[in-house]
């Protein structure tokens, strides 16, 4: 047992052969991401004007990335937390009504951004991929639908974007009628208001 510390096989294989396991090139690569998006942050006219602000918002996106309760600021535990490793000036007040706000508000400035891409790359990258994605909440157990495009971009980077995701579980009447008519009406509607946002030229080829 190496008790969380690097064997010198290992340590050999890294310093004299330049060599790493796939699992430290991704903890790496973690690590600077993680690095890149603090300096963002530190650099944001936000953080100097309303850190509380801030503090807000990240904790809004902990809740919906990791699923946890929209009240769980009122938990004991995180308000010792607050009481004692935040300062003053970063203490939000973190209740249910403050994390929904906080929800619309993301939505409506990530919309907003996806749509600027897609505009901005639209002339030389007019063909975008859509795919409909399936998965399962692992904590409440609902399925969930969502409509991701794949695209290169004017960089000739490759990017996958989330565009919209919506409960679905239909039940057996809606069923047996068929979900083609609901899905397209949904489909339809999302895809012609990501397009209205981008502006982008021409017709929507999402009309009825």
């Amino acid at each position: 047992m190496s008790a969380g510390k690097t064997s010198r096989a290992a340590r050999h294989v890294r310093v004299i052969h330049h060599l790493q396991s796939p699992k430290s090139d991704a903890d790496l690569s973690a690590k600077k991401k993680q690095n890149a998006e603090v300096e963002v942050f530190r650099a944001s006219p936000l953080l100097a004007k309303n850190p509380a602000r801030i503090s807000i918002l990240l904790e809004t996106l902990r809740i919906i990335n990791h699923n946890l309760p929209l009240r769980v600021g009122k938990y004991d535990e995180s308000r010792l937390l607050q009481e004692l490793a935040v300062k003053k000036e970063m203490k939000p007040v973190v209740n249910a009504k403050r994390v929904e706000g906080a929800i619309i508000e993301l939505f409506q400035s990530t919309k907003a951004e996806v749509s600027e891409f897609l505009a901005d790359n639209h002339e030389d990258c007019p063909n975008f991929t859509i795919v409909a994605d399936f998965w399962r909440c692992k904590v409440t157990h609902n399925k969930f639908l969502g409509i991701r495009v794949y695209l290169i971009d004017k960089e000739s980077k490759f990017n996958s974007i989330l565009l919209e995701t919506k409960q679905f579980n239909p039940v057996y009447s809606v069923r047996v009628g068929g979900i083609g008519k609901s899905f397209r009406k949904w489909l339809t509607k999302m895809l012609e208001s990501f397009c209205n946002g981008a502006k982008l030229a021409g017709p929507s080829p999402f009309s009825e």
